[in-house]
């Protein structure tokens, strides 16, 4: 067996092990699951042309200033467009409901009517007006728009973080955000042994190590107006609650090596903890599939 298929094998146990702890998950990882392993094996064969790192300055980089405001992350415009051509048939097998919407855009991409480059080359600041309007000029839901294009730049980008995984070795990034894209956490993970605590950014799957005491979204340090919610019984499954910002992040008591777990898999088990904080009031620090519960905004509901 070769190290691709052992990944696959190890990620499907991830998943199986989520399912039985959360049976209540299963509609949301069943539908993701082939978006999951279509990325991972993209990832595998993706060659993209060498990026200009040489400019990265680890000086801004130690004043907060991300990878992506000091160099160009997406690649050109044929790399996009080969990526989002490989993970549409994983998409529409994982989520029928929007599978027309994805056929459309697709014949548009190979008919060269839709320019996913243009619209992840305007990412992250101009992104939704371009969704929007995409999605209206071919007349598909924005949702559709939104999770083909952010699950193409989450390949992309995750690609360029491996890339960058030696300059930023041993960095101390003290930021709430992603030092590669500049992103806020989606879950977080607290290592029993220790207590150290890492942040995992969806948009480009980097990890890095954050104070347990500081809110990444607002920055609001100290206990007061910080607490973690958890269902009686399951004290290792959590949601850190900032009352300052009213944000919430699901976070996880990992027992041994955190190289054992899969932060997004694990998170997306813990649904329940979304709907709970949502319902509550709380907002997550990043909107993900699987914890939007507006049906116009997600695509998995």
């Amino acid at each position: 067996m070769n190290r691709d298929e052992e990944t696959l094998l190890k990620l499907e146990r991830h998943m199986e092990q989520a399912l039985r702890n959360h049976p209540h998950s299963r509609d949301i990882l069943d539908a993701l699951k082939p978006v999951i392993l279509g990325r991972i094996r993209i990832l595998k064969t993706l060659r993209l042309k060498d990026a200009d790192f040489e400019n990265i300055d680890r000086a801004r980089l130690k004043d907060g200033i991300p990878v992506i405001r000091q160099a160009a992350l997406m690649p050109d415009g044929a790399a996009v467009r080969e990526v989002a051509l490989a993970i549409l048939p994983d998409m529409k097998k994982g989520l029928p409901a929007i599978a027309g919407d994805l056929e459309t855009l697709e014949e548009g991409i190979r008919e060269g009517t839709v320019d996913p480059a243009g619209i992840l080359h305007s990412f992250p600041e101009a992104f939704m007006e371009s969704v929007d309007a995409l999605a209206e000029r071919v007349s598909v839901r924005p949702s559709a728009v939104d999770f083909l294009l952010r699950t193409v730049a989450r390949i992309l980008l995750e690609k360029r973080a491996g890339e960058l995984a030696e300059l930023l070795k041993g960095m101390d990034w003290d930021r709430g955000y992603c030092p590669v894209c500049g992103a806020l956490p989606a879950v977080s993970m607290i290592q029993e042994k220790g207590g150290q605590r890492w942040l995992h950014c969806a948009q480009c799957g980097h990890e890095w190590r954050f104070s347990r005491v500081i809110c990444p979204c607002c920055g609001h340090e100290g206990q007061k107006g910080m607490t973690y919610y958890f269902v009686e019984g399951r004290d290792l499954e959590s949601a850190f609650i900032c009352e300052k910002c009213d944000k919430y992040l699901i976070t996880l008591t990992k027992v041994g090596n955190l190289e054992d777990s899969d932060f997004e898999i694990a998170a997306m088990s813990l649904v329940h903890l979304d709907m709970i904080m949502q319902e509550k009031g709380f907002t997550p620090m990043t909107v993900c599939p699987w914890n939007a519960f507006d049906r116009q905004a997600s695509p998995v509901r």
